[in-house]
């Protein structure tokens, strides 16, 4: 089944990069070509949207390009808007009616006056290209909704998912595919920290970007090893410049009754004479979560982060340095540790804590808790050796530091944790870019290297989780780009050397740990083929692979997310393919953006219930009773598919449906692989208008339904309980309305209702579904301030 799927794939591929020219050269005849360059050094600018009219918007792409329809009428001129983070917006500005086929060239001019929330972009920083499956969350979007986590954020993005440990740690899935196997890169920097396992959150402040993107393909050449499943980038907004100080900012502050939440975060940023420099903060604190019907106790957090971007360029030369630290301290639901199997099972049959052990609501953190924190430096120098020609050179420099508390019974060593580990890493990266004359055309050359090492912190007297490592990693790679006017091509070659070595003693004293060393090489290939105007496809291939993380070698403990965790030193490398096809359809009003993916992994590594260990599944601990996950490597398919469909039948309503699926089977066993995503659909509608006075006022109101399917594909022996949660549905509601006091001051207030119906339901993804149920009704009051 697989080696023809992969036939299905390439053919797939080769038919949008051969299969249908001469029916796009008819469609171009009703377009031309707009091309938008730097004003000062004359470059393409990427990621620039141009519009036209009401449906007719367009993205240039990494040469500057892109192709507008012509009008229908006879008019002899069009009007234009160019918006972009960085430049000048032209708006609505003439341009005579140009012919058929013919090109437009237009020069946009920096700025740093220009308000961040009057700028709708696509990418910026270092944004992806076209040909790759990609979908976005806005500057918008994550400044309405930033007492969220990343993971949640990203639920909204078609085809991503979460995996949960409780109400406030959740980690991405992006088509069934999380932890280790999603690259998360803040600021260009792979993110490394103590990330493994369901129960440990991304450690980054996502309220200070300016943009995050989401790569749903196989993207181990231009990232690294370990992106099967994709990758996720929060970029930062583009520094501010000019010659003339200037300066601007924005503070932002919000209410989440669900939990009494408190949040706060802010930016301000001045530019002179090439030099920018940027400043940010964000302070979150929340109590006790509640479901419909109870209280979660014991799942208060507390977040603090801080982060300084400084810059400065000139025509050839541009430097930045980057600093930031984010600490955060959680609780875990008291619920999910039980101190004996009857009342174990007790939870288990009924689904949720008993009501004599909910204690009143509060703010205060205790055992069983984690605490982490993680500091990025990073120094990044860019060289235009020629017109054409660049070098990229950045290093960072990463220190994780991570505590888990256990109830020990005695106060002394309840506030000593059990689990105290130490991560430093160090990268530096390489990067030559080549532009052709040839438009479109593009070589890129990369060196990484990367250096780790894990360290046990003495005193926590408890057998570490893990045993310390140190890890070294070489790659290199090469990536092609191709451009045939209406196709766009993209092959890529890696290659990787990594070797770890482990160390440490069990809970008998005795020695244990190896020395692995992995080579691999991985590619990928691309292609985006513009069949018209209306429509286009995209299909891409990607091979990866990943080592076994050393959790999943060596853990033997207790994870906070309830469980007991079981490694498996005979793991092997997981190696795979992931094919993605994809269609667009434009028109004046409408979008549909159908997908579908297919996935092969062999050796896939996967932690799930084992009744065969301890005591019919479940390990007797002097803290509790828990059930144990233990690792396991299988063959593995993961199908599935999206579909977003847009409609604006008024300038001022917006209309959209999504529907998202998968299917992940164990090809081995023959049965259904663990915490897949149910299907889901989602349909919602958004209003907005802008009125008064040189349109001051503005207001929007949008309306979200969630329906999320009964799990029925599960194998019964890697399940706790008997069945799967029921299907439920989710209603969510926002209004926003915002006052501009001048061209650069305005404040927006939002008020929003998630669950509004407070419906009591629980998510087969979640890991603590078999303790309580999924948090109720939140409603958030918000002011964002512009200056």
């Amino acid at each position: 089944m697989s080696r023809k799927a992969l036939r299905i794939c390439l053919t797939l591929v080769l038919l949008i990069s051969l299969g249908v020219a001469p029916r796009a050269s008819a469609q171009r005849a009703r377009s031309f070509q707009v091309i938008v360059l730097h004003a000062l050094t004359k470059r393409p600018v990427p990621s620039i949207t141009v519009h036209l009219r009401r449906g007719a918007d367009r993205i240039t792409d990494p040469n500057g390009a892109c192709s507008l329809p012509l009008p229908s009428d006879d008019s002899k001129e069009i009007r234009l808007t160019l918006l972009g983070a960085g430049y000048k917006t032209i708006r609505n500005q003439h341009f005579p009616t140009p012919k058929a086929g013919s090109t437009l060239t237009i020069y946009v001019e920096p700025e740093a006056e220009k308000h961040i929330e009057s700028v709708t972009v696509s990418g910026q920083g270092k944004s992806i290209n076209r040909i790759q499956h990609t979908s976005t969350l806005s500057t918008a979007t994550l400044q309405s909704q930033s007492n969220k986590s990343l993971a949640r954020l990203l639920e909204a993005i078609p085809g991503v998912s979460s995996i949960k440990s409780g109400a406030t740690i959740s980690k991405p899935v992006i088509q069934g595919m999380h932890s280790s196997r999603i690259l998360l890169i803040n600021n260009g920097v792979r993110l490394e920290s103590q990330s493994w396992g369901a129960d440990h959150a991304p450690e980054v402040d996502h309220t200070g970007a300016g943009l995050v993107e989401v790569i749903k393909g196989a993207e181990a050449v231009r990232y690294g090893a370990g992106a099967l499943g994709g990758v996720v980038l929060v970029n930062p907004s583009p520094l501010p410049s000019s010659q003339e100080l200037s300066y601007r900012g924005h503070t932002n502050v919000g209410y989440v009754s669900n939990g009494r939440g408190f949040d706060a975060s802010g930016s301000i940023e001045a530019g002179l004479r090439g030099a920018g420099l940027r400043l940010h903060g964000m302070y979150r604190r929340a109590g006790d979560y509640s479901t419909a019907e109870y209280l979660l106790n014991n799942t208060g957090l507390e977040e603090w982060s801080g982060s300084v971007y400084t810059g400065y360029k000139t025509d050839r030369l541009r430097a930045t340095l980057y600093g930031s630290l984010y600490s955060t301290e959680s609780g875990i639901f008291i619920g999910s540790h039980i101190g004996d199997l009857f009342e174990l099972q007790q939870v288990f049959d009924t689904g949720r804590p008993n009501d004599i052990n909910i204690s009143p609501f509060s703010y205060k953190i205790k055992a069983p808790r984690q605490k982490s924190r993680h500091t990025l430096v990073k120094g990044d120098v860019l060289w235009q050796i020629q017109d054409q020609q660049e070098l990229h050179l950045w290093a960072a420099y990463q220190d994780n530091h991570r505590q888990e508390y256990e109830n020990r019974k005695v106060e002394a060593w309840t506030q000593t944790p059990v689990m105290d580990l130490h991560l430093t890493t160090y990268t530096t990266d390489l990067l030559w870019r080549l532009q052709w004359n040839r438009s479109g055309w593009e070589t890129q050359v990369g060196l990484s290297h990367l250096y780790q090492k894990n360290t046990n912190q003495p005193g926590t007297a408890a057998t570490p989780f893990i045993p310390n490592f140190a890890t070294l990693n070489l790659g290199a790679y090469l990536v092609q780009k191709a451009n045939f006017d209406a196709l766009a091509l993209e092959a890529g070659l890696r290659y990787d050397h990594r070797i770890t070595d482990a160390a440490g003693r069990d809970w008998r004293r005795l020695r244990y740990g190896d020395k692995n060393t992995y080579t691999n090489v991985t590619g990928s290939l691309a292609s985006h083929y513009r069949i018209s105007d209306e429509l286009s496809a995209r299909a891409s291939l990607g091979l990866a692979w990943r080592a076994p993380d050393v959790n999943e070698l060596y853990s033997n403990g207790l994870h906070h997310g309830g469980s007991w965790s079981l490694g498996n030193r005979n793991l092997k490398s997981e190696r795979g393919y992931k094919a993605v096809f994809a269609v667009k359809y434009q028109r004046d009003w409408l979008t549909i953006e159908p997908s579908l993916f297919y996935q092969h992994i062999d050796n896939y590594i996967y932690d799930a219930p084992n009744k065969t260990k301890g005591e019919n599944g479940i390990h007797v601990h002097w803290s509790g009773v828990y059930p144990i996950f233990a690792f396991e490597q299988d063959n593995c398919r993961f199908v599935g598919g999206d579909v977003t469909l847009t409609a604006m039948p008024t300038d001022e309503l917006t209309l959209t449906g999504k529907g998202e699926w998968i299917r992940g089977r164990n090809i081995t066993r023959s049965t259904w692989l663990p915490f897949m995503p149910a299907d889901r659909y989602t349909l919602g509608a958004q209003w907005q208008r802008s009125f008064g006075a040189h349109s001051r006022w503005s207001t929007k109101l949008s309306s979200e339904g969630i329906y999320v399917t009964k799990q029925t594909r599960f194998d019964p022996e890697k399940e706790l309980v008997s069945s799967t949660p029921g299907a439920y549905f989710l209603l969510n509601l926002q209004g926003e309305v915002r006052y501009a006091f001048d061209q650069r001051h305005s404040l927006k207030v939002l008020l929003s209702s998630e669950n509004t119906l407070n419906a009591l339901y629980k998510e087969y993804s979640d890991r603590f579904r078999y303790y309580a149920h999924s948090p109720g009704r939140s409603v958030t009051l918000r002011t964002i301030l512009y200056f």
